[in-house]
């Protein structure tokens, strides 16, 4: 066992840095995947629809999920669009997901976006 010096204030009370950084780092994701969950809820409640049966809680761990409403106007942006994209949620919203689609977007994830839409479905793009 160590000998512990009380008069040695460094070494009292001490914790490594970056276990600190590590915890902050986690309880964000934590803290933001909590706010996710609320969100979708009561937008599942106002739209009527079933987010268990979509499986969001096991999406919002490890996808973006980006909600629109009949207008195709984006009213929900999961935490992780920042990082997926470089934009943060309030820049998003009320904009439709073309925004995302560029000269390199795949015709064939376009095709099956636009089928999707008409038929009132979930799109989701496996990779």
């Amino acid at each position: 066992m160590k000998n512990r010096n009380s008069d040695d204030p460094l070494r009292r009370n001490s914790v490594p840095i970056l276990s600190w950084d590590f915890h902050y780092e986690y309880l964000n994701e934590l803290k933001a995947l909590s706010t996710d969950l609320k969100r979708v809820s009561q937008i599942s409640d106002e739209f009527i629809w079933d987010e268990k049966m979509l499986n969001i809680q096991e999406r919002l761990k490890n996808e973006v999920v980006l909600v629109t409403d009949l207008d195709l106007k984006i009213v929900f942006a999961s935490s992780g669009i920042k990082k997926m994209t470089g934009y943060k949620e309030e820049e998003i919203l009320g904009k439709t997901p073309k925004m995302f689609q560029g000269p390199a977007t795949s015709q064939k994830d376009l095709k099956e976006i636009r089928e999707a839409v008409k038929k009132e479905d979930s799109f989701c793009k496996n990779t």
